[in-house]
């Protein structure tokens, strides 16, 4: 039986695109670059991301990935988030988790210290284990690195866990970590995800995942 559920955060728990993508966009017009619409930035993957930056740089020398996550990061504090909110369904599904003494963490790309602001604001009734975000010593998804950090500093196997996720990302996370997971239908899923065998299902609704037995 799974005993510890690790959740991606952004599109797993937490709707963050269209206050991101604002972000985004803010930053490409500080070195005026044309906006971009939310429907391609929800279609962009983490790996795509950063070579979407690649190819930016590669076109404007001027520009620099680290200066760009640098400046997203500041846009990004500087926002007030207003279309951010939790997913419909996920307290309750954390409610029922948690009535049913499953541990949780966390496990996100999100610059951690972001990750952890967020948290303390839209879940501060709940009690993770392990808060994994991105930081610069350690890589990221789909590398399994942090995914097995938190895993070795639990008491559990890795038969006991269960990984929740939205994206192809999450996928490959989870197959390169060797453990079962859930593949969200709610987050930036596309139809080409769903063509994965490797998630154990695939959930259409946050209180399916409480309702599971396994």
């Amino acid at each position: 039986m799974k005993k510890l559920y690790i959740f991606d955060f952004d599109g797993t728990l937490l709707n963050t695109i269209v206050d991101s993508m604002e972000c985004f966009n803010n930053v490409l017009g500080s070195y005026g670059l044309p906006r971009y619409h939310v429907d391609d930035y929800s279609n962009l993957v983490y790996d795509d991301f950063l070579r979407f930056l690649d190819d930016l740089h590669k076109k404007h020398s001027e520009i620099s990935v680290s200066d760009f996550f640098l400046k997203f990061d500041t846009e990004y504090n500087k926002l007030e988030k207003p279309n951010t909110h939790v997913y419909d369904g996920v307290y309750q599904m954390l409610d029922g988790l948690k009535a049913k003494n499953i541990d949780l963490a966390i496990c996100s790309n999100k610059y951690e210290p972001n990750l952890i602001d967020l948290v303390d604001e839209f879940f501060k009734d709940y009690e993770f284990i392990d808060i994994s975000g991105s930081v610069v010593e350690k890589p990221d998804k789909p590398d399994p690195y942090r995914l097995n950090e938190i895993i070795n500093n639990s008491n559990y196997n890795r038969d006991e866990v269960l990984y929740i996720g939205d994206k192809n990302t999450d996928i490959l996370t989870a197959k390169n970590a060797n453990l079962d997971m859930l593949l969200v239908t709610w987050g930036q899923s596309t139809e080409k995800d769903y063509l994965s065998d490797y998630p154990l299902k695939f959930v259409k609704n946050p209180i399916e995942i409480a309702n599971l037995n396994i």
